[in-house]
């Protein structure tokens, strides 16, 4: 997943306050944007952090551009990328390469989005008009972060992969 370093906090704010309404993951893990699936594999967390040191090793920090909230699926609500899907699918085409080709889920469209909600059909209505204001928000993508899922449904972080600094490498 990505982390998102965000220009303007009180957007933000916003953010996390329509997740922590709408989303039952707000207080397992922080917003963000989803890059390869959860899955599992008998691959050891250092032999993972090699193949996505690897992987990522030529992509820079990028902007992305936050706006919309949109239905997916009928009861997800994301918060849609609007400039920077380039980046994120390149970055997460290269994650999905060598040891984590099998785990990708072809019968999944990615759409690069961060989740504000999981909601029930007959309250899409009163989620969409409460997150029709979170429009235009810039942030920055600085690493690849890898969690893991305990059994209680949390997810702490496993490690980070730095992206390069532009201009660097």
């Amino acid at each position: 997943m990505a982390f998102l370093r965000v220009d303007d906090l009180s957007k933000w704010a916003e953010v996390l306050s329509a997740r922590d309404r709408f989303d039952p993951l707000a207080p397992k893990i922080a917003a963000h944007i989803t890059l390869v699936s959860p899955f599992e594999d008998p691959a050891s967390d250092a032999v993972v952090n090699g193949h996505i040191r690897t992987a990522i090793s030529g992509v820079s920090r990028f902007s992305v551009t936050l706006g919309q909230v949109t239905v997916h699926e009928g009861e997800y609500l994301f918060l849609n990328v609007k400039r920077g899907n380039d980046q994120i699918v390149h970055l997460r085409d290269a994650l999905y390469s060598g040891l984590l080709a099998p785990h990708l889920l072809r019968t999944y469209t990615f759409v690069p989005h961060v989740t504000v909600g999981r909601v029930t059909p007959g309250d899409l209505t009163v989620a969409l008009d409460r997150t029709s204001s979170l429009t235009a928000i810039r942030a920055d993508v600085h690493a690849a972060s890898v969690y893991e899922i305990k059994p209680d449904g949390t997810r702490p972080i496993l490690f980070d992969v730095p992206l390069l600094t532009v201009g660097a490498g």
